[in-house]
């Protein structure tokens, strides 16, 4: 059976929801770019595979802002 609309609005406007999950998911996205960075300061070259994590990294970071 189909749900009401008047039930829909309540998950949709739960801020306190959106704020959280936002900032669990900037802080994911950090802590994926910033492991990928770490041997960039040691002195170590960058290859495909520290690029693809800090750009998953970035994009994590990105869709907590988006939420």
């Amino acid at each position: 059976a189909p749900t009401s609309p008047a039930e829909a609005p309540v998950f949709n406007n739960c801020w306190s929801c959106r704020v959280l999950s936002g900032a669990g998911l900037i802080g994911a996205g950090g802590y994926v770019y910033w492991v990928a960075r770490k041997p960039m300061k040691l002195g170590y070259p960058p290859g495909p595979g520290t690029i693809t994590q800090m750009v998953i990294g970035i994009s994590i970071a990105c869709w907590g802002v988006v939420i």
